[in-house]
């Protein structure tokens, strides 16, 4: 079975040119973990629990003045954004009209709270909703928050200290280096310069 979507699952449009999350303004007290809360086929609400997907390009969108956005970027494995994107979409703005409830729910899993004691089924990365402007509404990411590797400190600190004497060593080749090169310099110059002439032209005089 795939992973159960939780509040915060971030949703797409296939007509849409952006990500959402899912929101559930109050949970209905079943979790996934210890703070997850799951959502169920009747988390169908545009406003409540579905956003714009900004720009609409479905073959019947909304009628309106077109909107601008910015382009979408990227998003981790927990659906957080990485990047931004470049440049601008424009078109109809999204406003979802969905038909009905989440369809293709796990109906093994029921979801009870006290608007529904006798359970609706939860919803999983294989359900959908169908917007009526056309478009398809799907998770990307189910919205469980994956695990951040265990590191370990000592570790961690030795690799670090390792790292930076090995950058501090380079930088105090690098200025010994810069500090010779200029003296090396300094003494050319003066070697050359007029003054010093003079001095070996006297000298060679008392000889």
């Amino acid at each position: 079975m795939d992973e159960y979507l939780v509040r915060g699952a971030l949703l797409y449009c296939d007509c849409g040119s952006h990500k959402r999350r899912m929101n559930l303004p109050v949970s209905h007290g079943a979790l996934v973990g210890e703070d997850q809360p799951m959502v169920h086929a009747g988390d169908s609400l545009a406003g409540d629990h579905i956003s714009s997907f900004g720009v609409c390009s479905a073959e019947c969108p909304p009628a309106g003045e077109d909107v601008y956005f910015q382009k979408e970027g990227t998003f981790d494995e927990n659906g957080d954004r990485k990047t931004v994107g470049f440049g601008i979409v424009t078109g109809p703005a999204c406003c979802p009209d969905i038909n009905g409830e989440w369809m293709n729910a796990y109906k093994a899993t029921l979801i009870a709270d006290h608007q529904n004691p006798a359970g609706v089924p939860a919803l999983t990365m294989q359900s959908f909703l169908v917007c009526n402007h056309g478009g398809i509404i799907r998770a990307e990411v189910s919205g469980q928050i994956r695990k951040l590797p265990q590191y370990n400190l000592e570790e961690a600190w030795d690799d670090f200290r390792l790292a930076t004497t090995d950058v501090l060593s380079k930088v105090e080749a690098l200025a010994e280096g810069t500090l010779h090169y200029h003296v090396k310099k300094a003494i050319e110059e003066l070697a050359n310069s007029p003054v010093a002439r003079v001095v070996r032209g006297v000298a060679e005089w008392l000889r």
